[in-house]
Order: C-alpha cells, then sequence, then structure tokens
C-alpha cells in the first residue's frame, strides 16, 4: 500500500487542534502567512497552486499572488467577488461548485469572467453556456462522476481538463491509494472517449506542514512518486497536478 504520510508532518491530533482553534487572517500575523504559502509555492513548483480565497483578508497576501500568478480557489460567489475585488485575474481562479453553489451562481461567475470549475452534478455543468471556454475538472466524489464527465466532454466549448478528489487523511485508501486510482479514472476516461485528460487535482490535508519547508519538500517528493507510479501501471503521460490546501494548512 502506498501512502503519502512522511516523517515530520503532523500528527491527527494535532491536526484536529488547528481545525478548533484556526485563527482569523487578522489575528495571524501576515508575515508568517505568507511564508506558508510562500513554502507550499517552492515544494511543490512543479504543480499549479490554488489558495484558498479565505487569504485574501491578507492585503499583503493578496499582492503576492498577484505578483506570482497563484490560483485563488472560491467556494461562492461572495469569495469571486472578494477575489475579483483584490484584483486577483479570473484567469487565476477557480470555483469549487460544492454544495452551497447553485447554478445561479455557476452563471453569475461565469458572466464575471471566470472559466474555471470544479463540477459535481450536471446541473452545474447546464448552467455554463455552450461555447463559453469554461475549463472544467470533475469531483470523482460524485457517484456519477464517469456520467458528467462524458456529458462535458460532449458539451461544445466546454472542455473536460482532469479530475478532482478531495484527500480527507493522507494515508491509505483515502490518500495514495486514491491518487493512484484517480490516475486510473484518467486513463479510463481518455480511452474511452479518446482524449487526453491533463490535470489531476488534489484538496484537503497531507501536503506536509507549511511550517516546516522540508516536511512539505519531501510529501512533495512522495506525491510527485506516487503519481509517477500510478502513470506507469496505467501507461498514462504523467498529468499536471492542481493543488489546493485546505485553509487549517495555512491559516
Amino acid at each position: 500500500m502506498h501512502t503519502l504520510v512522511s516523517p515530520g508532518m503532523s500528527s491527527a491530533h494535532r491536526f484536529a487542534q488547528r481545525l478548533l482553534h484556526v485563527r482569523p487572517v487578522d489575528v495571524l500575523d501576515e508575515t508568517v502567512l505568507l511564508r506558508r504559502c510562500a513554502v507550499y509555492r517552492k515544494a511543490f513548483r512543479f504543480s499549479t497552486l490554488n489558495l484558498p480565497a479565505g487569504v485574501l483578508q491578507s492585503g499583503a497576501v493578496a499582492e503576492w499572488i498577484r505578483r506570482h500568478g497563484v490560483g485563488v480557489e472560491a467556494c461562492s460567489v461572495d469569495e469571486v467577488d472578494r477575489a475579483l475585488s483584490r484584483g486577483i485575474s479570473t484567469k487565476q481562479i477557480v470555483l469549487h461548485c460544492g454544495s452551497g453553489v447553485d447554478a445561479d451562481s455557476v452563471r453569475s461567475a461565469a458572466g464575471a469572467g471566470v472559466l474555471r470549475f470544479r463540477i459535481s452534478a450536471e446541473e452545474q455543468l447546464d448552467a455554463l453556456v455552450p461555447r463559453s471556454g469554461a475549463r472544467v475538472v470533475v469531483d470523482c466524489a460524485a457517484s456519477d462522476w464517469e456520467r458528467l464527465a462524458a456529458a462535458v466532454i460532449a458539451r461544445p466549448g466546454v472542455e473536460l481538463i482532469g479530475l478532482h478528489r478531495h484527500i480527507a487523511r493522507p494515508d491509505g485508501v483515502d490518500g495514495a491509494d486514491a491518487v493512484i486510482g484517480m490516475v486510473a479514472g484518467l486513463a479510463g476516461v481518455s480511452r474511452r472517449h479518446r482524449t487526453i485528460l491533463g490535470q489531476l487535482s488534489l484538496s484537503g490535508v497531507g501536503f506536509g506542514s507549511a511550517d516546516d519547508i522540508e516536511a512539505t519538500r519531501l510529501a512533495a517528493e512522495v506525491l510527485y512518486e506516487v503519481v509517477g507510479d500510478g502513470c506507469a501501471l496505467c501507461r498514462y503521460p504523467r498529468p499536471v497536478l492542481a493543488l489546493s490546501p485546505a485553509p487549517e494548512e495555512l491559516l
């Protein structure tokens, strides 16, 4: 069994404590937050990094994101508006269409110029105007994700670029084994529909401690190795990784 756990990463107890005691950005030293963001960017330099929109409460972090072209993951229209008000380009914004994002919210974000969406239901896809140029990843947590992926591929002017999964814990079937399963999913969809999906999107925990550059670097190496193993097993070209650290990993 593969594992994403590496020495120096937070224990489950420490993680639970951080979940219970997340501090708002105005309490957290901006210097600490900037350092944590920079650690992730450096450790995962071969990946696309999407930071939670909550970090935009800090003007200094918003400026850093603009300067480095780092992505921002929004979970609502309000967070899209916050990102735009901070001068973040629509090209940098990903709308996570979770349970709180309805079709009207998707239409509103698309109308504002957002092109990247993570969807889990067909009504979210239907909210995207055909030939809009939207780039979509499908959430594998959806029970009918394969049917949804096929629907995206069939939609004119909407591009399926990859698959997404939330990693609740970094070990076992919900961690590295799940990542290899996602590579198999990419390969399966690609072969059935004669296309190549180039992105593997992950969110959640297990990417390493943002306060420890060596632990985070090691976590990145392990993750890249696991993806490589999955590609070798499935005979599939290595996809680009898109990583969305959980807010509690940074704040």
